[in-house]
Order: structure tokens, then sequence, then C-alpha cells
């Protein structure tokens, strides 16, 4: 009987840590980032509303976050100069993992 109740707790963490890790992941299109890119990824990435929508404000959003995996499909896509913020900010901030897809 302990046994099951302990299984049954392990699975229910398991759960939890992916659900977790799941919330934890942003996906970005490249392709919805052609017309308006600040006010996708402001939305996307749930900025503050004062979020200036310029790469400034963008690398200094970027450094606040926490946990976060951010996956960034069709890349080839986006701007140049948004690509190197998201680099240059995952590369100061550690709790940010960028993929580029």
């Amino acid at each position: 009987m302990t046994r099951n109740k302990i299984l049954k707790n392990k699975q229910l963490r398991n759960r939890l840590r992916r659900e977790i890790d799941n919330m934890n992941e942003i996906i970005l299109d490249g392709k919805l980032m052609e017309d308006s890119p600040h006010e996708y990824i402001k939305n996307q990435l749930e900025f503050p509303d004062y979020y200036g929508a310029n790469l400034d404000a963008l690398y200094d959003c970027l450094g606040d976050l926490y946990k976060k995996t951010i996956i960034i499909k069709n890349s080839d896509l986006v701007e140049e100069k948004l690509l190197e913020t998201f680099k240059d900010a995952n590369e100061e901030n550690p709790d940010i993992n960028l993929i580029l897809d």
C-alpha cells in the first residue's frame, strides 16, 4: 500500500515538472514577426505595458526573464538586429535558453 502511494506521488511530481517545463517554453514564429515584431514579442513574452518597443527595451525585458526557453521558428525571416538582441540577452541572462529553428 505504501509503495503504491510513493509511486503515485512520484508520477504526480513528474507530471507537474513536465507541465512547469512547458509553461517555461515560449515559441516565437519569424513569420509572425515580419509586420510588427515588437508588438508580437510583447504579447508572446507577456512584457509589461511600459515595454518601449525597441531593441534596448527588448534586451532589458529579456534580462528580466526567469527560467524561459525561447524557441524562434523561421528565424531566417527575423531581422538580424532583432536576432542579435535575443542572442546577446541569452549570453547575459543564464535563465534564458534560446533555440533558433
